[in-house]
């Protein structure tokens, strides 16, 4: 915190424009030194952006025209003063500002120590520190809005129903202990009141746990196999998605060995397609292996595509698929439409009321049709996820497991007085506090802001 400190905020490699952040008691010397124009520095106020030549302070050489932003404590991200450069992005260009910089008395800051700054400097919260962190590291559109929540910290609510839950039961079990005798006291009352207060901050602590269990599946990502008989269009629909000839498409059947899989993006929701081996009868012990690995990827899949001739009625292996994923979602393709479509097969999937598509993989407007037949089914699974939780990382998890281990702990001892009992709700309530800055320890506070990226 004696520090000056300096580091690039954009990401490293060449840019239109990369951005570098100056924080601490001698920003604004530090900046003068790298700086042409001192007096138009110096007469600038705080929040503005002006436009300067930054030199290299020994040689005077002009190192790039920048543009600048001087924010004056405590109204700034970090709370300190603080200077926003936004030169080229060339990397020679960085590290020769840098370099300028630390020759003038900075120091290269750490992953995460300009939030920290802030952290410590009062301007956030733990809780808030740790959702800028969940913002940049946010794999889905889901993961993003749970980060964006806590944020603009739209799940204090909920820590503050569990801090008043704890003080509740702490109010109850000091009434028990101070006034043991007091007649309008009934044991037996407070005793029901103790155990539905545990009751209920027990089930609201599993539902936020439940609720981090979705959003980890979601930040993973939906596994979506392409199944079906050999030679229905499986890895040609593989292609079309990818948008690139990643497998092998050929007239004869059985091409797809194994699997092939890929992630995509779809509507910002990561998604795993994976071409399968055709679902049929196997000729060899090869191929007898890779549908043995299509059944067990159909079993950890979120959604199946199922893709199968329009034209040609169902062969016996494909009862066996339809056995497979009842339950899951499938998004039905009836391929080679320019064929013509066997009446039977469609005949049958409308009286089992499944949605289906016709079309041919090999014209436009068919691939057009697939294409948003599958991300609408790929959406409508997303939307699922319509709560977003407290718990937002491990750490979080911990307490949260913490909290709930107590709690199962207590409602085991019935018989434990009430001065062991108001131990135990104490720790939760420390644990609660945990969540958005009571931490002492400097061990805790590292390993939270070493996950960050420099500069941030």
């Amino acid at each position: 915190m004696n520090n000056t400190i300096i580091a690039p905020s954009s990401a490293p490699g060449r840019a239109a424009i990369a951005v570098i952040r100056l924080s601490g008691d001698k920003t604004f010397d530090i900046a003068d030194s790298l700086i042409k124009e001192k007096e138009k520095f110096r007469r600038c106020p705080a929040n503005n952006i002006r436009l300067y030549s930054l030199i290299e302070p020994v040689s005077g050489y002009i190192i790039d025209e920048v543009t600048a932003v001087k924010y004056s404590n405590p109204h700034s991200y970090t709370g300190e003063d603080m200077v926003e450069i936004f030169c080229h992005g060339g990397p020679v260009i960085v590290e020769k500002i840098i370099s300028a910089a630390l020759g003038s008395g900075a120091h290269y800051g750490q992953k995460g120590e300009f939030t920290r700054r802030a952290f410590l400097n009062g301007k956030i919260d733990v809780l808030k520190a740790e959702a800028i962190n969940g913002l940049i590291d946010c794999r889905s559109d889901a993961g993003h809005r749970a980060a964006l929540q806590n944020y603009l910290s739209g799940n204090k609510q909920k820590l503050e129903e569990w801090r008043k839950c704890a003080e509740e039961l702490l109010m109850l079990l000091e009434s028990s202990i101070e006034f043991p005798e007091e007649e309008d006291i009934s044991e037996q009352k407070t005793k029901k009141r103790i155990w539905d207060i545990l009751k209920e901050l027990e089930y609201s602590v599993k539902k936020e746990i439940n609720k981090r269990e979705s959003i980890k599946q979601a930040e993973k990502g939906l596994i979506i196999p392409i199944i079906g008989p050999k030679n229905a269009g499986k890895s040609t629909l593989f292609n079309i998605l990818l948008d690139s000839e990643r497998s092998i498409v050929h007239h004869q059947g059985g091409t797809t060995r194994d699997f092939i899989s890929e992630a995509i993006l779809i509507d910002g929701i990561k998604v795993t397609i994976i071409d399968t081996a055709g679902i049929g009868e196997a000729r060899e012990e090869i191929e007898k292996m890779g549908i043995e690995r299509a059944w067990d990827i159909i079993d950890n899949s979120s959604i199946v595509i199922w893709i199968t001739p329009g034209n040609e009625r169902f062969e016996n292996q494909e009862r066996i698929i339809e056995e497979k994923i009842s339950g899951k979602e499938a998004v039905i393709i009836l391929s080679k439409a320019d064929k013509g479509n066997d009446s039977t097969k469609t005949d049958y999937f409308r009286k089992k009321n499944k949605s289906i598509v016709s079309a041919s993989l090999i014209e436009e407007k068919g691939r057009d049709n697939i294409k948003e037949y599958i991300r609408s089914a790929v959406k409508k699974n997303s939307e699922k996820i319509t709560e977003f939780g407290l718990i937002q990382n491990e750490r979080h998890e911990q307490i949260a497991k913490s909290i709930l281990s107590i709690i199962e702990t207590t409602k085991t001892r019935d018989n434990e007085s009430e001065e062991v009992l108001s131990y135990h709700i104490r720790e939760i309530e420390e644990l609660i506090q945990a969540f958005t800055g009571k931490i002492t320890s400097d061990d805790i506070l590292n390993r939270i802001f070493e996950t960050f990226c420099v500069g941030k």
